[in-house]
């Protein structure tokens, strides 16, 4: 796989927390497999589950909407955890 992407950055974001606990489980497992996969082919990798479980508010943007997808007030708090650590990575020059 790594040969196929080289001349492609690549910036992995793990998935955020739904409303459904036992489905939570499976995602924190994901997130655990894909952080460790990225390091694995050292793909920068950025986790969004364990903020977006423990956010009230995140939690019941995705309650009050499909118990999947939040409102407005859940995508800023997403937002808060992946912009910085983005465009810190978009602002590193490319690896030759």
């Amino acid at each position: 796989m790594q040969r196929a992407v080289d001349p492609v950055r690549l910036l992995l974001v793990g998935p955020p927390a739904v409303d459904d606990d036992q489905q939570n489980l499976r995602i924190a497992e994901t997130d655990a497999r894909l952080q460790s996969e990225a390091a694995r082919l050292e793909i920068p990798f950025l986790s969004s589950y364990e903020t977006t479980r423990d956010s009230d508010t995140w939690r019941q943007e995705v309650r009050d909407g499909d118990h999947h997808h939040p409102g407005t007030a859940g995508y800023e708090v997403l937002a808060a955890v992946l912009s910085d650590p983005i465009l810190d990575w978009l602002q590193q020059p490319a690896a030759e």
